[in-house]
């Protein structure tokens, strides 16, 4: 039977407890199940001045018990919160870069030959350089950039890619093909 005030920790599939192994009573506790040391119960990560997930990361990865596979389950579980960290933090950065964006005024005129309609006329765009100027410096405040990344293979239609990146990691590509 587990004592009030050892905790267990859940890495994946695995679970980190204060044992030397699987059939013996957890280090510290007598036969029986009591207690042969005073602690206080362990603290939850959501309480305030509890460890971190760093901390828990670095006690089981410098537990000289740890097998192998407890460690990778460990750090496996660790990029992944990383990872949705990071990704809260794109999509937040995406949020305020859009409330913050400047008006892209259509400037640059094209002619067609042929008259009016779908053959010819006349129409306004805009090009890179204008979306650039009304969206970088948005994007830059708020830990955002991107850039291009193009393909062109014998025989095959050409390819761009923008990839938009967060300081913390977190990338989104799309891409565009055509020809």
């Amino acid at each position: 039977m587990k004592p009030a005030n050892e905790h267990e920790v859940w890495f994946g599939n695995a679970t980190s407890r204060n044992t030397d192994d699987t059939n013996r009573e957890p280090r510290g506790v007598a036969p029986g199940g009591t207690s042969s040391r005073t602690t206080a119960p362990a603290p939850t990560v959501a309480e305030p001045g509890g460890p971190s997930l760093l901390a828990i990361l670095q006690a089981v990865m410098t537990d000289p018990t740890a097998s192998l596979e407890r460690m990778n389950n460990a750090f496996d579980f660790y990029q992944r919160i990383e990872a949705a960290r990071a990704r809260k933090a794109f999509d937040t950065a995406i949020a305020a870069a859009k409330a913050d964006f400047q008006q892209i005024t259509k400037k640059h005129v094209v002619s067609r030959s042929g008259g009016s309609g779908k053959d010819g006329g006349t129409f306004k765009h805009e090009d890179l350089a204008d979306i650039a100027a009304a969206v970088d410096p948005a994007l830059s405040a708020n830990g955002l950039s991107y850039r291009f990344r193009a393909t062109s293979n014998v025989n095959e239609p050409i390819s761009v890619t923008c990839v938009v990146t967060h300081r913390d990691g977190h990338f989104e590509e799309t891409t565009l093909s055509a020809g």
